[in-house]
């Protein structure tokens, strides 16, 4: 006992040490030289892939040979029309005809896949015009066509069949659409001369039909991409109709004219575009932080913000620099895309000290501060924890709260790199992804209340009210798993001293009627105040919930060391002081005369024997209620029992059933008779 007091005084001044020591916080240097970032293959190719979209559709109509996969591809579709048009010459059924189809579309599979990591996978843009397995278009037909001719007939397609569906919303009666198909039908013989002439006598007729205004200034576009320039007045002057506000026309369509006749003129002057960008409200954060995201209004929005990294950033005015700053804070995966498309074109400015472009460099800063979060925490992570999540000096047992949800949160997935983090968070804390096989390991390893990316959102957030340095509780685990291996110790000289108690002969038949030590009671012992799971709970909303759950598994018990050990093995303390505060509690009552376990085993013992004294009592009385009833009735035993013989004999010895039968009543007769005489006296 007096080994244990000794290591508790010990760990109790080594406790007060770093409490010291937890109290200086290091200072965090921010500015210039900005780090520089790494982008997984991951990232490096699918935001490549993002931009040969803009790029697409800035270079659209632009004449050129067809590719070799181009070819391949025309030569693919002839193959599966011929051989789906002697399947229905053989006269196959539908069904058979359908798995033929499928079977053509069937590609082998490339053994350069990337994969892709949970956020960015969902960033799926396309080009505005789509002719790839375009199930609407005629693959044999665009295949005898020039690409750049393919191109324009696909976009009036998919116009037209939008206009069929809507032509109340578009203004549009039969005979315009009428007409509209006709031109479209000249486009693809590559009459352009033809179609044009059409569209002219619609404008006529027609000068306020928006449709109307964008194929003609498409075509006009088309024909000016072609050689002919003087057509590139009459196209911009109809995409401006086009994109005109006004009735008859939804939000989404707007958008659309909009959108592609920026990238139209983007062809001639990426600069000069912005202007129009401005007005037509094209760049806007907010629109890509509603419940659409970066898929709002068909991601016009995503897109234009994607073609601003077309624009050299000294074109840009405050309100293009502000858009760019919103969306790194602001979006999932904005900071991630700042650091591949925005800040290759700005940072040499902000470097220098350039006016315009200083409003950077508070995110720069920011940025900075997540990387230091990041990388001090994977640094402690990596150098003092085992892969199961524990530190390499870790004892048997958990312990703490905070050292089961670190071991739950490593075990859920590997460390992601700090890109990855990017991805998945929004830089000022406030959003994540929420989905992804991360999110459900996270809840299958026990910690259900948690969103994965939300953690690391905290973790490495510069916003002050949002920021949580023990979200991932890394150097803090790290710092008490020294005490916490003396605390086994104490635990185990616990255990010794009170087997100098329970080694006796008393111990066994006590343990019954012991009163069980209870947690609380032990902790208001030391503390001197009111003490339960409530007021014990931990402030931090992060460790709560499991506080309440592992520290409430805590029942009492009849040794003071199997609670210490039913606590840690759970990990439920919140934290050394709560330790030292059970231990202090049973230091205090183990050896005292009224409370103490020599003295709850006495009591136990006693009670014990009077137990047992009660027991005897009760089986000597009833021998004595079994000695008195012979007594009192022995003459009916006596005639009773010969009785019971003669009725035996005269069964067994009897000729037939009949005879035995009338030997017993009578018998019984008599008995009763002579019983009843008996009885009266």
């Amino acid at each position: 006992m007096k080994k244990f007091i000794q290591t508790l005084n010990v760990i109790k001044s080594e406790l007060s040490q770093e409490s010291k020591s937890a109290a200086m916080k290091p200072q965090i240097n921010l500015g210039p030289p900005f780090p520089t970032y790494t982008l997984s293959k991951t990232h490096q190719h699918k935001i490549a892939q993002l931009l040969s979209v803009i790029d697409a559709d800035i270079e659209r109509f632009t004449p050129r040979a067809r590719s070799e996969q181009e070819s391949e591809e025309a030569t693919r579709q002839q193959q599966k029309k011929q051989m789906l048009d002697n399947a229905k010459k053989e006269g196959l059924s539908e069904q058979e005809i359908e798995k033929l189809e499928s079977l053509a579309e069937q590609k082998p599979a490339s053994s350069s896949a990337i994969e892709i990591d949970s956020f960015i996978r969902t960033l799926e843009i396309s080009t505005e015009i789509n002719i790839k397995n375009n199930p609407h278009l005629d693959a044999v037909k665009l295949s005898r066509m020039a690409p750049h001719l393919a191109e324009l007939y696909a976009l009036i397609d998919e116009e037209m069949r939008y206009l069929k569906n809507n032509m109340s919303i578009m203004s549009s009666s039969a005979a315009i659409v009428q007409k509209l198909d006709k031109a479209h039908a000249f486009i693809g013989a590559n009459r352009m001369g033809d179609a044009l002439n059409i569209l002219h006598r619609l404008k006529k007729d027609a000068p306020n039909n928006r449709a109307v205004s964008f194929i003609t200034s498409q075509t006009a576009y088309f024909m000016s991409r072609s050689g002919m320039t003087q057509h590139l007045s009459e196209a911009r002057e109809e995409g401006k109709k086009a994109c005109l506000l006004g009735d008859g026309i939804d939000e989404g369509r707007l958008h659309k004219y909009r959108y592609n006749f920026i990238m139209s003129e983007a062809h001639y002057s990426t600069e000069k575009v912005l202007p129009k960008m401005r007005e037509f409200y094209l760049l806007s954060p907010e629109s890509l932080m509603g419940k659409d995201g970066y898929n709002a209004h068909n991601a016009y929005h995503f897109k234009s913000l994607l073609f601003l990294t077309k624009v050299p950033a000294t074109e840009w005015t405050s309100y293009e620099r502000q858009t760019v700053i919103e969306f790194a804070y602001n979006n999932i995966g904005g900071a991630l895309l700042y650091i591949a498309l925005f800040r290759p074109l700005i940072l040499d400015h902000v470097i220098d000290g350039k006016k315009d472009f200083e409003v950077f460099a508070k995110l720069e800063e920011d940025l900075q501060y997540a990387f230091i979060q990041y990388s001090n925490c994977v640094n402690v992570l990596q150098e003092n924890f085992t892969s199961e999540g524990r530190t390499i000096n870790a004892g048997k047992y958990f312990w703490t709260v905070r050292s089961r949800y670190l071991q739950n949160f490593l075990n859920a997935a590997s460390l992601p790199h700090f890109d990855t983090v990017l991805s998945n968070i929004s830089l000022n804390g406030r959003r994540m992804y929420q989905e992804g096989p991360t999110v459900q390991s996270l809840k299958d390893n026990g910690l259900s209340e948690e969103i994965y990316w939300n953690i690391w959102a905290r973790k490495v957030t510069p916003v002050a009210d949002l920021h949580r340095e023990d979200a991932i509780p890394d150097a803090i685990v790290l710092k008490e798993s020294n005490l916490l291996s003396k605390y086994e110790d104490a635990l185990a000289e616990l255990q010794q001293a009170e087997k100098e108690l329970t080694e006796t002969p008393k111990w066994e038949p006590s343990q019954p009627f012991i009163i069980k030590f209870d947690y609380s009671k032990l902790i208001e012992q030391a503390t001197g105040k009111a003490s339960s799971i409530n007021t014990r709970s931990p402030s931090s909303n992060i460790f709560k919930p499991y506080y309440q759950l592992w520290n409430g598994l805590t029942e009492p018990e009849i040794l003071p060391s199997d609670l210490v050990l039913r606590t840690a093995r759970n990990g439920g303390f919140d934290n050394l002081d709560e330790i030292q505060d059970l231990f202090d509690g049973i230091a205090m009552v183990l050896e005292d005369d009224l409370q103490g376990m020599k003295a709850r085993i006495d009591s136990a013992y006693q009670k014990y024997l009077r137990h047992k004294a009660e027991e005897e009592g009760s089986s000597s009385l009833e021998m004595l209620n079994l000695q008195d009833h012979f007594k009192e009735y022995w003459w009916l035993y006596l005639a009773v029992v010969p009785l019971a013989f003669i009725v035996f004999a005269m069964v067994v010895f009897s000729q037939d059933y009949m005879t035995a039968l009338k030997s017993v009543g009578i018998l019984a007769a008599g008995g009763l008779f002579i019983s009843l005489i008996l009885l009266k006296k």
